[in-house]
């Protein structure tokens, strides 16, 4: 896997999970319950750069487009591609056969 991800603008932004915790308290401190949901909001709004980017992720470890990745392969490369990007470990894995 690369040990290279492209977090230049306008894809990514490195933010240091201090800051974060300290938005994510703030909020919910300021506007109780509501802040899980501008919080929601905020990730819904970066999700097509965050996909973008790991499409160029999969681009740079000739990979196929994860549409086109076995369900195993993509977890594997999920996984990769948020930990090189700062998320630390994480486990992603099927819902459901169907999902």
């Amino acid at each position: 896997m690369a040990t290279h991800v492209d977090i230049a603008p306008p894809q990514l932004l490195t933010l240091p999970v201090a800051s974060l915790s300290a938005l994510r308290i703030a909020l919910m401190r300021d506007t109780g319950e509501a802040g899980a949901t501008y919080l929601q909001e905020a990730g819904y709004a970066g999700g097509d750069a965050m996909f973008r980017a790991f499409r160029g992720f999969l681009s740079r470890n000739s990979m196929p487009e994860p549409e086109s990745l076995e369900t195993d392969k993509f977890q594997t490369a999920a996984s990769s591609f948020f930990r090189e990007t700062g998320w630390g470990t994480i486990t992603v894995t099927a819902l459901h056969d169907v999902v």
